[in-house]
C-alpha cells in the first residue's frame, strides 16, 4: 500500500489518517514496531506508555510532525 500522497491535505484528499508506527513500542520479531492510527496516535501514547496516566511521554520529535494536524484538516473533518 502506498501511503505517501494520503499524507498530504488537498481538497480531494482531506484525510491524512495514514498508519505509523509507535517510536516507543518494542520491535517484534520481524523488526517492526506496533503500528497505530495518526488520529489515534495521542491516546496510544496516553493508553500505553503515559506518565501516571496523566502526561505523554517524550518521544522524538519527528513523531510530532508526523501526527500534526492542519487546522484547514480539521475545519474539513
Amino acid at each position: 500500500m502506498l501511503y505517501k500522497p494520503a499524507k498530504t491535505f488537498s481538497e480531494a484528499s482531506p484525510c491524512t489518517n495514514v498508519p505509523l508506527q509507535c517510536p516507543l513500542c518494542p520491535e517484534s520479531t520481524s523488526g517492526n514496531r506496533k503500528t497505530i492510527w495518526k488520529y489515534n496516535s495521542y491516546f496510544h501514547l496516553l493508553a500505553e506508555h503515559s506518565v501516571s496516566g496523566q502526561r505523554p511521554p517524550d518521544v522524538p520529535p519527528q513523531f510530532w510532525i508526523d501526527t500534526w494536524l492542519q487546522h484547514v484538516e480539521e475545519q474539513a473533518g
